[in-house]
């Protein structure tokens, strides 16, 4: 199972666990620490916004963080057609969890030349 998965495996399970507040915040921080720690930028920004869209399904004020972070480790990504993709799929994942405002920032952020163009 690949860190992300299992990073995504492990937040399911732990915000399906209704009445354990305390427990899935602790498997909330183990996911992201976890997501955080994958060395490919493309892998961990594709973690983190599986995490975030996650959180925000369960209601967990954590994903506008995580959200963040998943756009910032996306920025970085050096190579253009990498950090395009991982931006398009954090904006597609940002208006299927309608946050409207932020899919179309983080959409405006990919860079000229990569955006998909609709005829």
């Amino acid at each position: 199972m690949s860190a992300e998965a299992e990073a995504f495996d492990r937040v399911s399970r732990c915000l399906s666990q209704a009445g354990q507040q305390e427990e899935a915040q602790r498997s909330v921080a183990e996911a992201e620490q976890l997501s955080t720690s994958i060395s490919d930028e493309e892998q961990r920004a594709n973690a983190l916004r599986s995490l975030a869209a996650a959180l925000a399904q369960a209601g967990q004020e954590q994903a506008q963080r995580i959200w963040a972070e998943a756009e910032r480790v996306a920025v970085s990504i050096l190579d253009t057609q990498l950090r395009a993709a991982a931006l398009r799929a954090l904006a597609i994942a940002l208006a299927q969890q309608q946050q409207w405002a932020e899919a179309e920032r983080v959409s405006t952020s990919i860079p000229d030349g990569c955006r998909e163009r609709r005829h």
